[in-house]
């Protein structure tokens, strides 16, 4: 992490289940955000948003595809298109689209010439709304299509990205200096189903950070639970291995000493 997270940022802390938008000191948005499940945790990480998507598709992942559709194609050959889902070869001006009846579906994941993709639509998982920003662990904040998981305490459902409970209004944030784009102008966007990306007039730096004990501005020890472990990882090193300074001090200790 740096020095300083900025004067405006978005930050996810993936224990307490929120996102924040912060701007010279204030928090203008804060929402609930539905997290990567235990076997599939939210990677923490610094990036910087440019753009974001409207009417997203989602270009499914490997494991999701070999895991979970290639065996519900194995015995629902119609599961692809009842989902609005299509095969593809290729990126970019080479890409096609290629009949699942010409492919060998069971052979779908990594290695694999061919990947899946869900048209936009209301049936698509990622939402209305898409937030893009380059890491390597192709995670990014959406929409999502489960409004109702929102509700609970505990909101450790996804894959790894994050699922946002009012993507538009952070949207309407980001665009906010650009005049063409109000929140009206990106609600009828959305309205027409054409998926389209739009460029931020500011990018944005993003923080995922993985923060289970930290203090309010009143001065309220806020504490939460050690979702995935990471606390008690490190609670073990430290039991095992002790703190640089401590080494430091046996150091010293021994060069005296010797002298």
């Amino acid at each position: 992490m740096p020095a300083s997270l900025g004067d405006r940022y978005i930050l996810v802390n993936v224990p307490d289940f929120r996102l924040d938008v912060v701007e010279d000191g204030q928090v203008p948005l804060s929402m609930r955000v539905v997290v990567g499940k235990a076997k599939s945790h939210t990677p923490i990480f610094s990036s910087r948003m440019a753009y974001l998507q409207l009417n997203p598709e989602w270009n499914l992942p490997d494991d999701i595809a070999a895991n979970e559709i290639a065996p519900k194609l194995a015995s629902d050959p119609g599961y692809l298109a009842r989902h609005e889902m299509e095969l593809i070869r290729g990126w970019g001006d080479k890409e096609e689209a290629v009949s699942p009846a010409s492919v060998d579906l069971s052979k779908l994941g990594k290695g694999s010439p061919y990947r899946l993709r869900q048209r936009s639509g209301t049936d698509n998982p990622l939402g209305q709304v898409k937030f893009v920003f380059p890491n390597p662990f192709d995670v990014y904040l959406h929409g999502t299509t489960s409004p109702h998981l929102f509700a609970r305490s505990v909101r450790s459902f996804s894959h790894g990205c994050v699922r946002l409970e009012k993507p538009q209004d952070l949207a309407a944030y980001l665009l906010k200096d650009d005049p063409k784009w109000t929140p009206e102008t990106i609600e009828d966007a959305i309205a027409t189903g054409e998926h389209k990306t739009v460029s931020l007039p500011k990018p944005i730096p993003v923080y995922i950070l993985y923060w289970t004990a930290w203090v309010d501005a009143d001065g309220t020890v806020e504490l939460r639970r050690d979702l995935y472990g990471h606390d008690a990882t490190v609670a073990q090193a430290l039991a095992h291995e002790p703190p640089v300074w401590i080494e430091r001090k046996a150091l010293r200790e021994e060069v005296i000493a010797a002298k």
